[in-house]
């Protein structure tokens, strides 16, 4: 079926590219919408395969540049999923060309879609039955997002006035995406083998996207299983479900901005660097500036990847110096067992210094200004007539150098910004632990998580809860896998010995070509533990994946895995190396002591 399929787009695109006068006209008419896409797709990828596949490797950087700006333009009028599939592609350094990568930008930003509000009206009225206007009261036409597959619009309901988000599926995804899908899969089966695994996880993750009713189950189910234990501190939209549909979610609305937005205002005014800015900060380590040479295309990828280490150097360098400043004193509503991070500092020398610490704390900081000013004035009076008298009585010191006086407001200052810093990662570090207890408790306690918490997916409420949207990719877990996975997070957590952390990676189900334990408990470490010196080193990497390669990695370990991973990433970002074990362990033991009391929720979902 599968060769026949291939055989058929080919003989339809060299129809429709060389225009035979006959056949090739009718023959793509002939085609369903989804065949006919995928038609258009290669009649302009074939001849730049072809030119590719003549060149030698030594002409690949002007084929590069080239081509690059003309992928945009198919991917730009394709849609749907060419579009998404450029935007992983801008940031996958290790498969895509350096001249790939920056043409592909221009995705990263919202692209608009054909889709009118006519067609989303239409999809509600067929979704319904009934017109949009006897639904929903107020329905604004203008999207507050949009997606690869549909758009939500802010809306109030007719029946009771309740401001909602209404998430439309546009009408033409299904038969787009699946065509898509086999299109790109071939594509990169014949230029970039290598990247099977990855493309096939990309592929399943959007094909779980289309499937609004999962959607409005899983929202449905976190609403009802994690809400009540983080009620305070996280606020989850709630399902209506009698306005939602196969193509239609409409869901409670949750106010705030996103919380990258927010913890990026407070660092900027902490005066805290700006995690994100990678390319600046990787050049104090010897990463490539802007202005330098180009790499050869060869070895562009190699080069991107030192320079993420060099970047990320840099943030734990920070990071070291920062948590000097820190001083956790709030521990997360369900992980109190988990140690805080203790800080040490060193406190300003001198009694005046000390005195302003306490008066800035105990009186606040403008009564302390005002008094520092008149205690300034005195003493600097006192102290310069006694140095004047001495400078007169001996005229030999007028040689040596008389220091200039600190000013104490300058002091207070100096430890009202200090403290506003520490305020400030203090603020950041509290949230990065409720993002991260929640979705431990996702994992272990509900058995259902969402494997995509972005930061585009969090939002800061208005009295600083933390608001957590989009439920398209979910995973429910089974009991024993849970316990599996609980089991590695304790035995990473209790740093306990490779043989035992190797033991609970197969427990996983992990297999690796060697069964090298070292290997294992290395390659579990990197997953759920915090980010450590030596992992940046492209040597030690080498040597890990020479010793043994995993052959065998567990659908539910994938997903965990990548949560930990954006989890870890997100801490970064907001200046916290954070290990996910270390903080999911008091869920994990939770899990475990449960013993057979444990709900096997998958029964019921």
């Amino acid at each position: 079926m599968a060769a026949r399929r291939a055989a058929k787009i080919i003989g339809g695109t060299i129809a429709a590219a060389i225009g035979l006068p006959v056949i090739g006209v009718s023959a793509y008419a002939e085609m369903e919408p989804g065949f006919k896409r995928e038609v258009t797709f290669w009649k302009a990828v074939i001849p730049p395969m072809i030119e590719y596949y003549k060149a030698d490797s030594s002409e690949y950087k002007q084929l590069h540049q080239k081509y690059a700006p003309k992928a945009v333009e198919v991917m730009l009028d394709l849609g749907g999923l060419y579009i998404k599939f450029g935007q992983i592609c801008a940031v996958r350094p290790e498969f895509v060309p350096k001249q790939y990568r920056d043409a592909f930008q221009a995705l990263q930003s919202e692209v608009e879609n054909p889709c009118t509000f006519e067609d989303i009206r239409s999809v509600i009225k067929s979704e319904f039955g009934k017109p949009l206007e006897e639904i929903f009261s107020e329905f604004d036409p203008e999207p507050i997002g949009r997606a690869s597959i549909g758009q939500a619009h802010i809306a109030k309901l007719a029946t009771t006035g309740e401001e909602v988000v209404v998430k439309v599926q546009y009408p033409d995804s299904k038969w787009k995406f699946e065509a898509d899908i086999r299109a790109l899969r071939i594509f990169v089966d014949l230029v970039r083998p290598e990247a099977k695994l990855a493309y096939a996880e990309f592929s399943r993750q959007f094909l779980m996207e289309l499937d609004y009713e999962c959607e409005a189950r899983n929202l449905e189910d976190m609403y009802n299983r994690v809400a009540p234990a983080f009620a305070g501190s996280v606020v989850f939209p709630r399902l209506y479900r009698d306005h939602s549909s196969p193509l239609v979610i409409t869901m409670s609305r949750i106010f705030g901005e996103e919380l990258q937005n927010e913890v990026r205002r407070r660092l900027k005014a902490a005066g805290v660097p700006d995690t994100l800015d990678f390319r600046r900060r990787g050049r104090k380590f010897g990463a490539k500036a802007d202005d330098e040479e180009e790499h050869d295309s060869s070895t562009i990828a190699d080069s991107d990847l030192e320079q993420q280490r060099d970047a990320t150097r840099a943030i734990l360098n920070d990071l070291e110096a920062d948590a000097d400043v820190v001083e956790d004193q709030t521990p997360t509503q369900h992980s109190d067992e988990v140690a805080q991070t203790s800080t040490r500092r060193e406190k300003p020398s001198g009694q005046i210094g000390s005195a302003a610490q306490r008066a800035a704390l105990g009186i606040g900081l403008e009564p302390v200004l005002r008094g520092a000013r008149f205690a300034e004035w005195v003493f600097n009076g006192l102290v310069g007539f006694a140095l004047l008298a001495w400078k007169v009585a001996s005229p030999m010191l007028t040689l040596l150098p008389i220091p200039p006086i600190r000013r104490f407001d300058e002091r207070v200052a100096e430890y009202a910004l200090e403290r506003q810093k520490r305020l400030a990662l203090s603020f950041t570090g509290d949230t990065i632990r409720t993002l991260i207890d929640v979705h431990g408790y996702e994992v272990f306690r509900a058995r259902l998580f969402n494997a995509d918490p972005h930061p585009g997916n969090i939002l800061m409420t208005p009295d600083k809860q933390i608001g957590l949207i989009d439920y398209g990719q979910c995973k429910r877990l089974t009991v024993p896998e849970a316990r599996a996975l609980a089991h590695l997070i304790l035995a990473i957590h209790h740093d306990s010995d490779n043989e035992t952390v190797a033991d609970a990676m197969r427990g996983c189900g992990f297999v690796s070509k060697n069964d090298n334990s070292t290997f294992l408990a290395s390659f579990a470490r990197l997953i759920f533990h915090k980010i450590e010196p030596h992992v940046l080193d492209h040597k030690w990497h080498m040597a890990l994946h020479k010793s043994d390669q995993i052959t065998q990695f567990p659908q539910s370990a994938i997903m965990v895995g990548r949560l930990s991973g954006i989890l870890r990433g997100v801490g970064l970002t907001f200046m916290h190396n954070v290990s996910i074990a270390d903080m999911w362990a008091p869920h994990a033991q939770t899990l475990l002591d449960e013993g057979e009391d444990a709900v096997e929720y998958l029964l019921s979902a």
